[in-house]
């Protein structure tokens, strides 16, 4: 039998003036696909020659392509940053719907965010190892149902290795995948921001990241406004959200009153 999490729902009214409450807390971390930055040319040892010179010839068609190995070069300073407020983000490090991501996360007040990218040749579990300690509520940007379980899995083995534990937002877990008291599991299919933008459920993840993580502990988020939104795609009827909360989902739901 699941877990599950307490009653916790959100809602939000559409334009409402009623802003997110700002704590401070917490310190998060955004994990996302972007390779802005990161392409490397390395050599194999069939050639000898430096990479300026491999980068010439290759446009010149002298040397063999097999002599050419395309990846990325995972280190930190090239995949992950930390931020205390938005201002600070460069826009030229990453592409532009992940700005906007990050941007969404800084809407309600946290004391940090980490960002990690992960390359288009890499995996979640490549970029694990930068992964800090110090953080209260982690989130990736995946679309795929195993990128989001590869998160819930993590976060459960690491949460048997630290003193202070670790808290996931995910999208739209199975079963036993988001058995966990750490591991929230949101399920919305779709929001609408007010500039009237469509977004699937899971590229909401920062905005429930900062949400979560800007929460004290002597708050709850539980009938929350997010007022960046119009609507959302809810996900049935009463009984199916009650249905849904009391197998420890995390929905949003429109405020008929707003």
């Amino acid at each position: 039998m699941a877990i599950g999490l307490p009653k916790v729902d959100v809602i939000f009214t559409g334009l409402a003036n009623t802003a997110v409450v700002r704590s401070g807390r917490g310190i998060a971390c955004l994990i996302i696909n972007d390779n802005t930055g990161i392409d490397t040319l390395e050599l194999n040892d069939n050639t000898g020659m430096d990479t300026l010179e491999l980068s010439k010839t290759k446009k010149e068609n002298v040397v063999n392509e097999e002599d050419l190995k395309v990846k990325s070069v995972i280190t930190e300073d090239k995949i992950l940053k930390q931020y205390k407020g938005f201002t600070e983000v460069e826009k030229t490090d990453y592409a532009e719907e992940n700005y906007k991501i990050i941007e969404d996360v800084f809407l309600t007040e946290i004391n940090k965010l980490y960002v990690i990218k992960i390359p288009n040749d890499k995996t979640f579990d490549d970029i694990k190892p930068f992964i800090k300690k110090d953080i209260n509520w982690i989130a990736y940007i995946g679309e795929t149902r195993e990128e989001q379980k590869k998160l819930a899995d993590f976060v459960k083995l690491e949460n048997k290795l630290r003193s202070k534990r670790l808290k996931a937002i995910c999208y739209n877990l199975q079963g036993a995948e988001a058995d966990d008291m750490h591991i929230v599991n949101f399920v919305n299919a779709s929001v609408i921001k007010a500039d009237g933008k469509s977004l699937v459920g899971y590229k909401y993840l920062g905005r429930l990241l900062g949400v979560l993580a800007g929460c004290r502990m002597d708050m709850s988020v539980t009938y929350n406004i997010v007022s960046d939104l119009n609507s959302v795609e809810q996900i049935g009827d009463t009984d199916a959200i009650n249905e849904a909360i009391g197998k420890g989902k995390f929905v949003l739901i429109n405020d008929d009153d707003g």
